[in-house]
């Protein structure tokens, strides 16, 4: 879990990762898991296999 949802990091280390690379990105990250799950079938319209998608989002409510 992040210790901050701006800077994505915990403990001064930055946990964001696709698949195996680490990435850095700006933005809350509630929203940004938002628009990546928007995006995700959008990329995949081209890909007749099915898929299951579940954002589990980590920040507290």
């Amino acid at each position: 879990m992040m210790n901050d949802y701006y800077t994505h990091l915990r403990k001064g280390v930055n946990w964001m990762r696709h698949n195996r690379d680490k990435i850095s990105t700006s933005g809350h990250a509630t929203d940004m898991f938002t628009d990546w799950t928007i995006d995700y079938p959008q990329e995949r319209q081209s890909d007749n296999r099915p898929y299951f998608l579940y954002p589990a989002y980590n920040a507290p409510h």
